[in-house]
């Protein structure tokens, strides 16, 4: 049983009778029978060069094909704002960071790690070394004398 015909396979199907029928109406061929791309063209309403394109395929064992849909492509947003921009610009460098820091953790063997706590216990002894040092230092007090006998407060009073 045939397929059923799309609305243009019906029209160029009503093309081709109008034709033939003017054809008959005419008592012999609208065209030469030796222009062949010509009567087809005529007869179905087509462009010369889209039947020419059709014949070549048709010549070369090709697969007619129809042309692809074309995918319906996003808009750009075009009415964007700073705090949009910067949500954006945010999330990838979390993403960013993140991955970054993933790589770094897988890098970091148990060695280097035993190596970086041994270091910071060392600087933090140092320092605390230092602070010792510097609570137990023998240092030249300080000496505020507030006696009235003073020679530079004496200075001080008879200059004003």
């Amino acid at each position: 049983m045939p397929k059923p015909l799309s609305r243009a396979s019906k029209e160029l199907v009503a093309s081709l009778i109008r034709y033939f029928e003017k054809e008959k109406d005419a008592g012999g061929p609208l065209l030469p029978l030796t222009a062949v791309r010509e009567r087809v063209a005529t007869a179905l309403n087509l462009n010369i060069s889209t039947v020419s394109t059709i014949s070549k395929a048709v010549k070369n064992n090709e697969v007619l094909s129809s042309p692809k849909k074309k995918k319906p492509r996003p808009k750009t947003v075009t009415n964007r704002n700073t705090l949009d921009e910067t949500a954006v610009r945010n999330v990838i460098y979390e993403m960013y960071e993140v991955k970054m820091w993933r790589e770094a953790l897988a890098k970091v063997t148990g060695e280097t790690w035993k190596k970086c706590i041994d270091h910071t216990d060392l600087e933090i002894m140092k320092w605390y070394n230092r602070e010792q040092i510097m609570d137990t230092a023998d240092t030249t007090p300080l000496i505020i004398n507030f006696d009235d006998n003073d020679d530079e407060s004496d200075e001080w009073a008879s200059d004003s």
